[in-house]
């Protein structure tokens, strides 16, 4: 009987670690290859899971056609759940996206369109906080809806920063909710960053939260002139050397939009 439950713990063992090595491999292939060029901007994206498996997603869509003059979609968003539930779940907005961004007329037709097949596909314990931006990059003017994430920044040239609120609940969580979709636009070096809670909420060994105020700081000192990719860089950098020895508990994800 010993030998029996052995085996049974052994392979009840291996089934789990193919699954999370499946969702990894899964959530891998969702994260773009490479960032679009856009002329006129910078963009660069980070992302570290706490753990094998992560439930951040961030992703930059050009217009449908491909052309770099045409409205850019970014997003950054954090899944309920873990493993492959959730790696299916980020498979499912990452597609509904890159579906509708050429074909809906607004960015706020776009979030509800995807709520609603979330809400009517995945069970009601399944959803997904999000911050999806579109912005024109010829004259820098866009909008962007916060479905229940973390406020985004927008950090204007000479250092004044402007938070990206949320306006409206996680994307599949109910039904007939409606968000709002607000105004922006990027001057030249303007940044505009999207992130997740896992960079706020970074902690230290007292348990103390890096939180917004760090990341504003960090990102007027790296200047409007830096690269995207060093200020994102300097952003993880300052998370590190805050938490210190202490363990990454949840997933770290930051995109960067810069116009030159």
């Amino acid at each position: 009987f010993e030998n029996a439950w052995r085996l049974r713990e052994t392979l009840a063992r291996r089934r789990v670690e193919q699954e999370l090595a499946l969702a990894a491999s899964i959530q891998q292939g969702l994260f773009p290859s490479a960032l679009p060029a856009w002329p006129g901007y910078e963009l660069a994206a980070f992302n570290r899971p706490a753990s094998q498996v992560g439930g951040d997603y961030y992703d930059a869509i050009p217009a449908a056609d491909g052309s770099l003059a045409g409205p850019c979609l970014l997003c950054v968003a954090d899944v309920s759940g873990k493993g492959l539930p959730a790696s299916l779940l980020m498979s499912t907005i990452q597609a509904t996206l890159r579906a509708l961004h050429g074909r809906t007329p607004s960015l706020l037709d776009l979030v509800e369109e995807t709520n609603a097949l979330l809400f009517a596909t995945t069970p009601g314990n399944k959803y997904a906080t999000a911050i999806l931006a579109r912005i024109d990059p010829a004259s820098g003017i866009g909008s962007y809806v916060n479905a229940g994430h973390t406020r985004g920044l927008l950090v204007r040239a000479g250092g004044a920063v402007e938070a990206l609120e949320p306006c409206g609940p996680p994307i599949g969580l109910l039904r007939g909710i409606g968000w709002d979709e607000k105004r922006i636009e990027l001057g030249p070096g303007d940044r505009l960053a999207l992130f997740s809670d896992g960079v706020t909420e970074a902690w230290n060994v007292a348990e103390d939260e890096f939180g917004e105020e760090r990341v504003m700081d960090t990102l007027r000192s790296a200047g409007p002139a830096s690269a995207a990719e060093l200020a994102v860089a300097r952003v993880v950098a300052a998370i590190d050397a805050f938490a210190g020895p202490a363990p990454q508990h949840d997933d770290i994800t930051i995109m960067l939009l810069a116009r030159r």
